[in-house]
């Protein structure tokens, strides 16, 4: 049996290397991203490299109309979700007095909202299946830079919404669980760190481990049987 995995951000970074990953398992892949053009030539590489089906939905997950665009696109397709990547990057980065009212709730829209409604989309069908896994991609801890001290809330609030939805659907089957891989140089990494000192001798660094443990780590996860962890925070260095 074909298991199909969504995963989300995943025209480029750590979506793109999550979607990567489970193709090269045999998976079917859905992947979705706010950039037509590119998620398209993203899925191109992937079905090429891993020779399964490969599906693109064009959405913005931190927008109620976006997940209503995912949500229809997946029923177009006549598939179910086994395998849910919930990756939908980071909040905007600023200091408490910084950012204004409309940032706060961009954070809560991106990383707490959207959140809560793929699990709405994809948990009735994978409970009803007794089979399914969430993997939850996490950036470093809010605590750990100081530009995202201010969006700390927001990271809190997913965090405990996933504890309690791994604990409420272990029964049934279905795993939940956040993989925290530590710095990585995507995109998001280069706009947040350009003017860091030292940061060419760090990106070097960064990027030696950046193609390494942690998309093994999202395999494992969506392994084809239940697993008996759940509700992990596994953070990689």
């Amino acid at each position: 049996m074909t298991r199909t995995a969504l995963i989300g951000g995943a025209s480029r970074g750590i979506g793109f290397a999550c979607a990567a990953a489970l193709a090269r398992t045999g998976h079917r892949i859905v992947m979705s991203a706010r950039g037509r053009d590119a998620l398209h030539v993203s899925a191109q590489k992937i079905a090429a490299d891993a020779g399964v089906p490969v599906h693109c939905i064009a959405c913005d997950l931190s927008r109620s109309e976006g997940h209503a665009a995912l949500r229809d696109g997946i029923a177009e397709l006549g598939i179910d979700v086994n395998v849910l990547v919930n990756n939908v990057g980071g909040p905007r980065p600023g200091t408490v007095d910084q950012l204004q009212e409309s940032d706060w709730e961009e954070g809560l829209d991106l990383l707490f909202r959207s959140t809560l409604r793929l699990y709405a989309l994809v948990l009735p069908g994978m409970r009803a299946r007794h089979f399914g896994c969430i993997i939850n991609t996490a950036g470093e801890p809010a605590n750990r830079r100081q530009h995202s001290r201010s969006q700390a809330f927001s990271a809190r609030a997913f965090a405990a919404h996933v504890k309690l939805t791994a604990i409420s659907v272990t029964p049934d089957g279905v795993t939940v669980n956040s993989l925290m891989p530590g710095a990585l140089l995507t995109a998001r990494t280069e706009q947040l760190e350009h003017d860091r000192p030292n940061w060419n001798h760090a990106r070097s660094k960064i990027s030696a481990r950046s193609s390494k443990l942690p998309y093994r780590c999202v395999a494992f996860f969506a392994w084809p049987r239940p697993l008996v962890a759940n509700s992990l925070q596994s953070t990689v260095y």
